[in-house]
């Protein structure tokens, strides 16, 4: 090789590197932002909150295995309407004992809570409007289905408004 190429190829290795580096470059400062930590820190306090609420106990005994959840599948899937008061509940229904327990974890902070599977859904609403920066969104799941045909997946969305302080 002459002296003319190498240098040729040096210099195209070098371009080329440079080109890979701005890519990568862009690829960081074009990314959208994804929040902070302390936001994927809430969110995960979030979802493990909702979590222990829907494995809740129903009558809060140890030796009972029915949990939240279960009266939850029971009400998204009509087995018993969402807005029936279930002597397990304390003659409450689905709806009140969810809004009991989030009122008393989400004091004086509103809420929005769409619990669904493919085919229904209920809310438990304690709103008044909430948008822009203040909006926080979470959402999970609250119970698989089982193996049979007519048992699906019911998620959660919980959407909160943040305190300003």
């Amino acid at each position: 090789m002459k002296k003319g190429q190498i240098e040729i190829i040096g210099l195209t290795v070098i371009v080329i590197i440079l080109a890979v580096a701005l890519l990568i470059a862009l690829s960081f400062i074009l990314r959208p932002d994804t929040g902070t930590i302390e936001e994927t820190r809430e969110g995960v306090r979030i979802n493990s909150l909702m979590n222990d609420i829907f494995n809740t106990n129903i009558n809060f005994d140890i030796n009972d295995e029915r949990k939240i959840k279960d009266k939850i599948r029971e009400c998204i899937l009509n087995s018993n309407p969402c807005s029936a008061n279930d002597p397990d509940l304390g003659n409450k229904n689905v709806k009140t004992v969810l809004m009991d327990i989030l009122n008393g974890i989400f004091n004086n902070q509103d809420y929005y809570l769409t619990i669904e599977d493919e085919l229904n859904s209920f809310t438990v609403p304690n709103i008044n409007g909430c948008t822009g920066p203040n909006r926080l969104v979470y959402s999970g799941l609250v119970t698989h289905g089982s193996t049979s045909a007519s048992a699906s997946k019911i998620t959660y969305k919980l959407e909160l408004c943040r305190l300003e302080f």
